[in-house]
């Protein structure tokens, strides 16, 4: 990703972490969206998450 990353490897080191972390909530959001569609696809289907989350 980055070229001169040999000049700053503390610099890098904290850029790899913090995308680490980003990505993992990334991740994370995206479970959340996929969850909540398919809790959204029970409820037009009257299953039993909507009475289980109100």
């Amino acid at each position: 990703m980055v070229q001169d990353a040999d000049n700053c490897s503390g610099d890098d080191d904290r850029y790899q972490s913090s995308t680490m972390s980003l990505l993992v909530l990334l991740l994370g959001y995206c479970c959340y969206f996929l969850m909540s569609f398919r809790w959204n696809q029970n409820e037009v289907s009257g299953s039993w998450s909507s009475a289980r989350w109100n």
